[in-house]
């Protein structure tokens, strides 16, 4: 098997990735959309007050899931 066969049968498996897995990867990608448009605006309209409670609570939930998600 040659190295482009070779590529290719990679990119065929990556195309056949589970539609759960697909799905999966575009809430992702939308929720951290509007993570970004939410912080941006909280830091625009309210920079002295909800900033701190929105950024205290989202790191710290972020740093949970990372750990369970990646602990395995």
């Amino acid at each position: 098997m040659t190295k482009f066969e070779k590529r290719v049968n990679q990119a065929t498996e990556f195309r056949e990735t589970e539609t759960w897995m697909q799905t999966l990867d575009k809430l992702s990608f939308i929720l951290g959309v509007v993570l970004l448009v939410t912080f941006v605006y909280i830091l625009g309209r309210y920079p002295h007050t909800h900033f701190y409670v929105f950024y205290g609570t989202l790191v710290p939930t972020m740093i949970l899931i990372r750990f369970v998600d990646y602990k395995p």
